[in-house]
């Protein structure tokens, strides 16, 4: 068993979300189909920014380009780090899924391992987001890396070691990382899609509020989520000098399928290149046997009439469970977006050193087997039984 490197002390606390604006001045940074984009908390504006990636803003970095350390070699990916507002420390997230550690490393090139764990029922991931006054680490649990439910926050001493259990903040789901603003006390948690706010965390008097966004971004719904990737916080003057472009890593083959070989037949995929190449690909019904414009997902059938309901669906490859919908009836075609019942994964993968986030989805099914959140790291268990509900009938991956 995993042992965490330290002693915990429990000290727990629920805050109230209490509605305020924070600095004028300051904006949060997040990519969004292939495009930047400046929020200011001030105004909840969003400004264009233009195309690219992002290394490091502010005293957060998301890149292991930008960050001061080497590339992790025993299989730890460089998810987050963050540094002290004196820029003499710099804590940073690794993950090998299901396992995590954090480390600290000074400017002197001292480096020290904080504690290590895995993701499990009982916590996540420990995401380091910023450093008190007086020395200490605040990290907050999460168990997917772009999304956010509930917000529990920690701290650590990095001399004793010591973990604190300090903050819950109730919330509802969250798009995006966390990232530090200028002030160095104020952490913002992540988007409410629907309500069009942002979240923010006061690490100094333990309170959560909110501002207002002028997003216009699409909520995701059935098994469609559009996480942003928040990339850090700036001051107005620091925007032009903090942008820095990043190559994308693109990711060998990872997933398996979701049926057995004797039970699938891939019926339609419009999308992929590489499935058009090595597969047979038809769209029973429509004009051309490529034009489904918006299907972005795979269509498996039975061999040789059809997928028989009960069958076994498996995960495409290890993964956190984003959500699940599990109250549709055969009968109704329109049930959740006439996706059916649905299970969606969130998967890690690690390319060069760096962690990437991919998404599975499961539709039409007809039983749910999983719980949201729970961590399915063996893809010889079934998470779901094929159905008929919705628009449709088998299993669709995307």
């Amino acid at each position: 068993m995993p042992q965490l490197l330290l002693c915990l002390v429990l000290i727990t606390a629920y805050l109230p979300l209490i509605p305020t604006i924070s600095d004028p001045d300051e904006f949060i940074i997040f990519a969004w189909n292939g495009t930047l984009y400046a929020n200011s908390v001030q105004t909840g504006a969003v400004t264009p920014l233009g195309a690219g990636g992002v290394g490091e803003v502010g005293y957060d970095v998301y890149s292991l380009d930008a960050a001061p350390i080497e590339s992790p070699s025993d299989g730890y990916g460089f998810q987050h780090g963050v540094w002290s507002t004196d820029r003499t420390r710099f804590a940073y997230l690794e993950i090998a899924p299901p396992h995590y550690r954090v480390r600290m490393q000074t400017t002197a090139g001292d480096t020290q391992l904080l504690l290590e764990d895995q993701l499990s029922a009982a916590r996540g991931y420990l995401d380091p987001i910023a450093w008190t006054r007086e020395g200490e680490l605040v990290l907050v649990e999460r168990r997917l890396l772009n999304h956010l439910q509930t917000a529990n926050v920690w701290r650590i001493d990095p001399v004793t070691l010591t973990l604190n259990y300090d903050a819950l903040v109730s919330l509802d789901r969250l798009s995006g990382r966390s990232a530090l603003l200028p002030d160095g006390v104020t952490v913002f948690l992540g988007y409410q899609m629907a309500q069009q706010v942002g979240y923010l965390f006061d690490i100094t008097s333990g309170q959560a509020r909110l501002f207002p966004v002028q997003l216009g971004l699409p909520e995701g719904h059935g098994f469609e989520y559009h996480p942003l990737q928040v990339l850090g916080a700036v001051q107005a003057d620091g925007l032009p000098s903090q942008l820095q472009t990043i190559p994308a890593i693109q990711p060998l083959p990872f997933l398996h399928w979701p049926l057995p070989d004797e039970a699938r037949s891939v019926t339609c995929y419009p999308d992929s290149t590489w499935t058009t190449a090595n597969f047979e690909v038809t769209c029973p019904g429509l004009s051309s046997p490529r034009n489904y414009v918006g299907h972005e997902g795979t269509d498996i059938g039975g061999k040789p009439d059809g997928l028989p309901l009960g069958t076994a669906v498996y995960p495409s490859a290890p993964g956190v469970v984003v959500a699940t919908y599990r109250e549709c009836l055969s009968d109704n075609p329109s049930c959740n977006y006439a996706y059916g019942n649905t299970v969606t994964l969130e998967h890690i993968l690690i390319v060069n050193g760096q962690t990437q986030m991919w998404y599975t989805g499961y539709g039409h099914l007809q039983t749910v087997l999983v719980e949201d959140s729970a961590y399915l790291d063996d893809v010889t268990e079934p998470l779901a039984l094929s159905g008929a509900t919705g628009d449709g009938g088998g299993a669709s991956s995307f």
